[in-house]
């Protein structure tokens, strides 16, 4: 099973005081995505008009590691709007299902105390966004060692989890999103003594294994089933086995 999961993905580069570097950049972007990544900023730009601060691009086309047919393509905005904490939004004049791949638009509030507001977002554009458009704020939200601060998956497990096993039809995509947030929060786990980030599944996965060699081929088969999400009755199996297990282990974290 393991041996047709390709390896994508790689851990974050830390600098000489330990702190996470930003791998995002424009050219990692592929020539033929740009085009796209325009259109949904003017989206963004005509739906929110002089209430937009800036549109973000994060995830593995922001980081060179795109694969068509698995990746997604996820963008956000900072609004001025309060007491937006994340929302997924519909864009004026931009249609998500004509694409052959999931994109994710989404807002957020912004504010003098947006750090304070909303740390987990400003972790993530100071560690792995990419600014499309706007005001580039990375250099003036706090830096990040691989720590429990960095720690954030988890926090959504006992809802995540239980809104998942209550549902009364299959969906493969709803399957895909709590088998990620499984994996994120297994990592997440051994983050500390790791020493090391990713949010890259496959490294999730491995690093994870290094630490719970007991929890590892359940572990594998989450991936697995991510990348093949047709089992419902397994993967509810593994949802309830793994995830009680680490919720669990999040207690003494």
């Amino acid at each position: 099973m393991l041996t047709l999961i390709q390896p994508i993905g790689r851990y974050f580069q830390l600098d000489e005081q330990g702190f996470v570097l930003n791998d995002t950049r424009s050219d990692a972007i592929p020539i033929y995505l740009n085009q796209l990544l325009e259109t949904i900023t003017a989206a963004y730009q005509a739906t929110y008009g002089d209430a937009l601060h800036s549109v973000w691009l994060r995830g593995s086309l922001a980081r060179g590691l795109f694969v068509q047919s698995i990746s997604d393509i996820d963008t956000f905005a900072l609004v001025y709007q309060a007491n937006i904490r994340w929302k997924n939004v519909d864009l004026v004049n931009f249609d998500k299902s004509s694409f052959p791949f999931e994109v994710e638009c989404c807002i957020s509030s912004f504010s003098e105390t947006f750090t304070q507001q909303n740390p987990a977002l400003a972790m993530q554009i100071q560690t792995q966004a990419h600014c499309l458009w706007g005001k580039d704020i990375r250099t003036e939200l706090p830096k990040h060692r691989p720590s429990k601060t960095m720690a954030m998956h988890y926090k959504w497990l006992v809802e995540d989890i239980q809104a998942f096993l209550i549902q009364k039809r299959y969906h493969p995509k709803d399957s895909q999103a709590i088998l990620k947030l499984l994996l994120r929060s297994g990592f997440e786990l051994v983050m500390p003594r790791l020493g090391r980030y990713t949010p890259d599944l496959y490294y999730c996965y491995i690093s994870f294994a290094c630490y719970y060699p007991d929890k590892e081929l359940l572990m594998r088969e989450i991936l697995w089933h991510y990348l093949n999400p047709l089992d419902f009755e397994r993967i509810v199996y593994l949802v309830r086995t793994l995830g009680t297990w680490m919720l669990k282990e999040y207690e003494d974290f």
